[in-house]
């Protein structure tokens, strides 16, 4: 499932992110926290296709306490390339 199909208020895990063949702007998107194992919410839709998102989860763990309670939005072409994993997706 790609991350534009997630219903506002959904959490889901981040299981690829395929922007293409720029490393700049995945390396900038891993930098914010979006790499695959982050922890995902939606909290609303943006125009164009956009989302903003929360990252992390609340009381998570040292290694991910960067990016506990932040909010980003992010654009449509790149949510689009997110694909996740709902907890209980199998796939």
């Amino acid at each position: 499932m790609d991350l534009v199909d997630l219903p506002v208020g959904a959490t889901a895990r981040i299981a690829s992110v395929d922007v293409g063949a720029d490393a700049d702007v995945t390396f900038r998107l891993g930098e914010l926290g979006l790499r695959p194992g982050a922890t995902v919410r939606v909290l609303n839709r943006a125009a164009f296709g956009g989302r903003v998102l929360a990252l992390g989860t609340p009381g998570a763990s040292a290694s991910r306490a960067a990016t506990t309670g932040m909010r980003l939005g992010v654009d449509g072409p790149t949510v689009r390339a997110i694909r996740v994993h709902l907890p209980t997706d199998a796939s």
